[in-house]
């Protein structure tokens, strides 16, 4: 009897936790391999929900870095935190485990959208710090966890900031494209920095449900309804402060082939062959042309890119696609 209690008792403290929130102080954008083991540690602890915040004055709006002669940097920091947390996920078989990553400059201003958040059922908050200005206000209402020392990294102390004087910060309209289908990582990856370097307007091309008729296990394949719906969702969490247009594409081209307003174009290395086609078109018809910016997802380690024609094989072995997604989904509704 007793064995069995103690075994019952194990089973429950391994279980782990619904929804959480990791908080995570960050100096500068070039030091981030710290990062690893606390996200590490939270991602295992977490069932269906992480919600990473990336605190730091560094975002703060017109005083923090320059958006647009930052987008290397942010792309690497970014994409190591959802490559990360995701590989933990995947590991465990939790491949619908959702992860967010949003920024907060300590001022309630750039993700203000956090504040919607607070009437979500979390379970508990980890940091590093118990410093209140790395918090958004709601978050000393849930329990939080103290993470432990992690090769010696400590909380920004006086970090510095650029400021923007002199140069463009952020493009007026920036566009992007894609089919978003069980909106995971590397769609996120590349909203998050679309959204980055926009002042005004976010412009995202949903492709219709007419051109996927060819897409494997498209039974499980979401509507465009909820794939709009999952895009505008993500975006009011990320960067609420913006407009967004999602509708409907049924070509490469979209609102870009017609749109003098649009400044930039946001792709990966998977659609840079339309962003080609997309600057031929609006140059015969006499548009302004168009500012690429190619996202280039690094590994979790952080140490290694995905380059040339690797980057598809190792995306597919890190299972970070939506027709892996359908696909296992098909297989667990035949167990």
């Amino acid at each position: 009897m007793g064995q069995l209690l103690a075994t019952a008792i194990a089973r429950v403290k391994k279980r782990p936790l619904k929804n959480t929130i990791l908080v995570l102080p960050i100096t500068s954008l070039s030091d981030y391999a710290h990062l690893g083991p606390w996200i590490d540690h939270v991602a295992r602890q977490t069932s269906d929900r992480l919600l990473i915040i990336l605190s730091s004055p560094l975002f703060q709006p017109n005083a923090g870095i320059n958006p647009i002669q930052s987008w290397i940097p942010m792309e690497r920091l970014i994409s190591f935190i959802y490559m990360r947390a995701s590989s933990v996920a995947i590991a465990a078989n939790r491949i619908l485990m959702q992860i967010d990553v949003v920024l907060y400059s300590g001022k309630d201003t750039i993700t203000s959208g956090l504040e919607k958040e607070k009437t979500f059922a979390w379970d508990r908050v980890f940091a590093p710090t118990i410093a209140e200005e790395y918090f958004p206000r709601w978050i000393p209402n849930i329990h939080r966890s103290l993470l432990r020392d992690s090769n010696g990294a400590t909380a920004p102390n006086n970090t510095a900031t650029s400021g923007w004087e002199g140069s463009q910060p952020r493009h007026a309209v920036v566009a992007l494209g894609g089919t978003f289908d069980h909106l995971h990582v590397g769609h996120k990856i590349l909203l998050s920095m679309a959204a980055w370097i926009t002042e005004r307007k976010i412009i995202v091309g949903i492709t219709d449900d007419s051109l996927l008729t060819k897409k494997s296990n498209r039974e499980v394949l979401e509507s465009i309804e909820l794939r709009m719906g999952s895009v505008r969702r993500f975006l009011e969490l990320f960067r609420p402060d913006i407009e967004y247009e999602v509708v409907p594409i049924s070509d490469v081209y979209g609102p870009t082939g017609s749109d003098p307003d649009i400044q930039a174009l946001v792709v990966s290395k998977e659609t840079l062959s339309g962003s080609q086609s997309i600057a031929k078109l609006r140059h015969e018809r006499g548009l302004p042309a168009l500012k690429t910016y190619v996202i280039e997802v690094i590994s979790s380690d952080g140490t290694e890119g995905l380059v040339g024609e690797q980057d598809a094989e190792k995306l597919r072995t890190a299972k970070m696609s939506s027709s892996y997604i359908r696909q296992w989904i098909v297989e667990q509704s035949r167990k």
